[in-house]
């Protein structure tokens, strides 16, 4: 099971190559239409409370290389 800072790259990877500047404010809805229904919405917050309050920085330069990716 990866944990909780490894979830974290990856989601910011993924939001950065889905071109998302700032995840920190999607609901279910648009989860589900951006991850095709597979990133549940309790992942999700888990990364919104853990990752982005307390890694920004590192969350900010995952977000960047995932742009860079397109």
């Amino acid at each position: 099971m990866p944990s909780v800072k490894t979830e974290g790259s990856e989601l910011s990877l993924a939001f950065g190559i889905l071109g998302i500047e700032n995840p920190s404010n999607l609901d279910s809805q648009q989860l589900d239409f951006l991850f095709n229904n597979t990133l549940p919405y309790e992942k999700y917050n888990r990364y919104r409370i853990e990752f982005i309050n307390k890694e920004q920085a590192l969350f900010y330069k995952m977000v960047k290389v995932g742009k860079k990716l397109r």
